[in-house]
C-alpha cells in the first residue's frame, strides 16, 4: 500500500510516500530503553518519552496534505537521532506557517537556492532553517520528490544563519563568581559536617538535593546523567587509617552521535564531601534500592534539572542551571592548565575541539594570579558576601576570648580582624581564612585592619603561584583565592558605608 501526498499548495506535484509502519520503535537514553509508537498512521498524536518525561507530537497543527510527510519524517528522524533533536526539530516544524512549508516541499534542485533565500530573508533561526533542510535530506535518502542521494552535498551548501553557540560563555555570562563558588562549597562542607557530627539530622531531601548539586557542580555533568546514576555505579572504599571514605561514581556519556561511543565517566568524589554519598548510599540500602535502582530516585532529567536551579536559587542571589555549573568546571579545569584531551574527557566530548571556545575565554597565566590577587578588571566589582553584622573596637574588646579571631595561617599573625557569634573551638574549618566569608564572622568596622590582611595574603597568593607553576586548583590556592575576594567585599562594604554616610552629613 501506498499514501500519496500533495506536495505543495501551489504547485501540485504527487509523489509517493512509503507505507507507515504498524508500530514506530525508538530508544529513549534516559530509562535505556527502546520505545514503541503504535498505530502511528491513524494516531495523529503521538506520546513519546524524553528523557524520563512524557511529550506529545500534535500533528493536527499541520495542513492536512502534510500530515502523512511529516510524520514519515517523524518516523525517520525518531529512529535517526536522538530524542531531544527530534523534538526540538518537530517543535520548529509546528511553529513554521504551511505556506513556507509548501514553498520547501515544492522545490526541486534548480529552483531550491532561490527558494531557499526567500525563507532566509523572513529572519529564521539558523535552528529552524536545519529543521526545515532535514526534509529535503529525507527526499534525498528515499528519492522523493525528484530528489535523490547525488544531491545530498550539494544540501551542505545552503547556507544557515550565522550563529554564536558560545556567545554567552565568551561574554562570561554563564559563569558562577568566585563568591558563588565559595557559597557552594561551604554549603557542602557544612553539610558533610553535619552528617559526620552526627548533632544535626539532615533531611532525605537536603541530603540528596545536595548530592546531586555536588555532581553538576564539581563534575559539570548534565541532569540526564545525574538522574540515571544507579545504585552499582556508586563504589565506597573505606580507609584502613579510620580517614574519609572515597566515594567514585560511574556516569553515562549522553549526546553521543552513537551509542558505541558512550564509554563511562568515573569521577572521585572530593574527599571533603563523601560524607554526602555515603550518607545517601546508606539511607537508599535501608530503603531496599539495589542494583539498577536510581539512587536519587528521581524520574527524569528535567526532574534533576529543576532540583539544581531550585537549589542554586536558596543559596545564591540568583538561580543557576546545571548548563551554567557546567560551563563553570569546564573553565575552572582550563584556568588550571588542563589540555584539551583532558577537558574533552572530563566533559564527555567525543571530539577534543569542541571545549575550544574555553581556552579562547581563559586568561592567560599573569591573568589567572591577578584574578586571584583579585586586583584583575574581572574582579572590580565584588559583591556583598554572608557576614553577621560589623562591629568597633570596644565592641570586639568585649567579647569573650574565644569569641575573639585570631590565627597565624601561612605563617603570618593575624588578629583583631573581627570576632565569631558562636566561637573560634566550635569551628570546624580553618579559622581566619575560613572567616571571611562565614554567616558567623563579625568583621571589624575598620577596612584599614582588612586592608592589611589583603596585603599579606596577596603575598602568599603569589608564592603558591610561583611555588604551583601554574597548577591553580589546589585547594589551598583555591581556599586563599576565595578568601581574598571574600576580604574586598569587606574592604568595600565598609568604604561604601562610609560614603553614604558622608553624603548623609551633607545634605
Amino acid at each position: 500500500m501506498k499514501s500519496q501526498l500533495a506536495s505543495g499548495i501551489d504547485s501540485q506535484i504527487l509523489f509517493v510516500l512509503p507505507e507507515l509502519p504498524s508500530i514506530i520503535r525508538y530508544y529513549d537514553e534516559f530509562t535505556d530503553e527502546l520505545r514503541s509508537i503504535q498505530n502511528p498512521k491513524s494516531e495523529d498524536v503521538w506520546t513519546i518519552s524524553k528523557y524520563g518525561s512524557s511529550q506529545y507530537f500534535d500533528f493536527t497543527v499541520f495542513q492536512e496534505q502534510f500530515r502523512p510527510l511529516i510524520k514519515y519524517w517523524c518516523s525517520y528522524q525518531l529512529q535517526t537521532y536522538s530524542i531531544g533533536t527530534v523534538s526540538k526539530r518537530i517543535g520548529n516544524l509546528q511553529r513554521t506557517p504551511d505556506a513556507d512549508i509548501s514553498l520547501l516541499v515544492s522545490s526541486s534542485s534548480t529552483n531550491v537556492r532561490l527558494n531557499w533565500q526567500s525563507l532566509l530573508a523572513k529572519g529564521y533561526s539558523a535552528s529552524v532553517m536545519d529543521s526545515l533542510k532535514s526534509i529535503l535530506h529525507l527526499f534525498c535518502k528515499f528519492n522523493l520528490a525528484g530528489w535523490s542521494q547525488y544531491y545530498s552535498e550539494f544540501l551542505s551548501t545552503l547556507p544557515l544563519p550565522t550563529v554564536d553557540k558560545y556567545v554567552s560563555v565568551r561574554t562570561g555570562d554563564v559563569f558562577l563568581s568566585v563568591d558563588e563558588e565559595a557559597v557552594l562549597v561551604a554549603h557542602f562542607d557544612a553539610l558533610s559536617q553535619k552528617i559526620q557530627n552526627k548533632t544535626q539530622v539532615v533531611s532525605d531531601t537536603d541530603l540528596r538535593d545536595a548530592a546531586i548539586l555536588v555532581c553538576s557542580f564539581q563534575f559539570g555533568l548534565r541532569p540526564m546523567q545525574i538522574g540515571m546514576l544507579q545504585m552499582r555505579d556508586v563504589r565506597i572504599w573505606n580507609d584502613i587509617d579510620g580517614t574519609l571514605p572515597s566515594v567514585h561514581l560511574t556516569f553515562k556519556m549522553v549526546k553521543q552521535r552513537s551509542r558505541t561511543t558512550a564509554l563511562p565517566l568515573t569521577r572521585k568524589i572530593k574527599h571533603d564531601w563523601s560524607p554526602l554519598f555515603v550518607e545517601l548510599y546508606e539511607r537508599a540500602r535501608r530503603k531496599g534500592l539495589a542494583g539498577t535502582d536510581r539512587i536519587f530516585q528521581i524520574d527524569s532529567a528535567g526532574a534533576a534539572s529543576q532540583i539544581i536551579i531550585t537549589a542554586t536559587g536558596i543559596l545564591l542571589p540568583v538561580s543557576r542551571s546545571a548548563t551554567e555549573l557546567r560551563h563553570t568546571a569546564a573553565q575552572r579545569l582550563v584556568d588550571a592548565g588542563a589540555s584539551q584531551e583532558e577537558l574533552a574527557e572530563f566533559m564527555g566530548h567525543s571530539d577534543i575541539d569542541t571545549g575550544l571556545v574555553y581556552y579562547q575565554t581563559s586568561p592567560n597565566q599573569a591573568e589567572r594570579v591577578n584574578r586571584a590577587l583579585g586586583i584583575s578588571a574581572i574582579y572590580q566589582q565584588v559583591s556583598k558576601i554572608a557576614h553577621d553584622r560589623f562591629i568597633s573596637h570596644e565592641e570586639l574588646s568585649e567579647l569573650k576570648g574565644d569569641q575573639q579571631i585570631g590565627g597565624a595561617p601561612h605563617g603570618i599573625p593575624i588578629a583583631g580582624i573581627g570576632g565569631c557569634s558562636s566561637g573560634q573551638p566550635l569551628c570546624p574549618s580553618n579559622p581566619v581564612t575560613a572567616c571571611y566569608g562565614c554567616r558567623k564572622f563579625m568583621p571589624i568596622s575598620d577596612a584599614e585592619v582588612h586592608k592589611r590582611v589583603l596585603a599579606d595574603f596577596r603575598g602568599v597568593v603569589s608564592f603558591f603561584a610561583e611555588a604551583s607553576r601554574g597548577d591553580h586548583n589546589s585547594p589551598a590556592y583555591l581556599q586563599l583565592k576565595r578568601t581574598l575576594s571574600s576580604v574586598q567585599s569587606i574592604i568595600s562594604e565598609i568604604e561604601e558605608g562610609r560614603q553614604l554616610t558622608s553624603i548623609t552629613e551633607h545634605l
